[in-house]
């Protein structure tokens, strides 16, 4: 329980932009081991997302940082993780061709509203798909919602079918999401958001990535002052 509030502690103050490096500051760092169009296009629709709705774009702030960790405690090469991590900033961008009436709406969707949300995946990867230097991350957009077990699934994948950067963006998408207050409902406590994301392991996410987040969250509990 103390390993989950402290967590928990820690993903807020990352949001009051209190222990991480600021968005702009991660995109900076990335500018500096890429081309300058690729920045300056990340850049470009990262204040898209942040005009269209700013819970994305905060949430896309965390998705990358963690993105980043999760990349580089599975052990990934230096240009794969940075791949990633633009991959988690950019995964919800497809959310900028859904309505307002839809992404701010204060009660629960209709299943129309359901599969019009279930769209942003497809079309996030049709806006990315166009500039051939982000193609490495267009999997990542397309496939973060894919079912580990196959059920479900839009694409018909499962398992490592799945890219490994869309199941790492998946763990962590789920995460954020479910300890964050949205316009239909309050944050869930870290305690539930941890329970139901290790129900969901071997099912909706990958058992690997599932137990690397898990350590990373009880390693910067362990960093923590009480």
């Amino acid at each position: 329980t103390n390993n989950i509030a402290n967590a928990h502690h820690l993903l807020h103050k990352l949001e009051k932009g209190e222990e991480y490096v600021s968005f702009q500051n991660q995109l900076q760092l990335l500018a500096k081991r890429l081309h300058s169009a690729i920045f300056e296009t990340v850049l470009a629709l990262s204040n898209a997302v942040k005009a269209k709705d700013y819970y994305t774009e905060k949430h896309s702030e965390i998705t990358a940082y963690y993105a980043g960790l999760l990349a580089e405690e599975l052990g990934l090469p230096p240009e794969e993780v940075e791949m990633i991590k633009i991959g988690a900033i950019l995964h919800d961008i497809g959310k900028i061709g859904i309505s307002d009436s839809i992404l701010k709406k204060p009660g629960p969707l209709n299943e129309k509203e359901k599969a019009l949300i279930r769209l942003h995946p497809e079309i996030g990867a049709n806006i990315i798909k166009t500039m051939k230097f982000l193609r490495d991350v267009v999997p990542i957009i397309l496939y973060h919602h894919e079912r580990y077990d196959g059920k479900g699934n839009r694409w018909g994948i499962k398992g490592e079918e799945i890219p490994l950067g869309a199941r790492i963006v998946s763990v962590i998408d789920v995460y954020h999401a479910l300890i964050s207050d949205r316009p239909y409902r309050k944050a869930l406590s870290q305690e539930e958001a941890i329970r139901i994301i290790k129900e969901e392991r071997g099912r909706k996410f990958d058992p690997e990535v599932v137990d690397a987040f898990l350590k990373i969250l009880k390693r910067e509990k362990a960093s923590t002052p009480v």
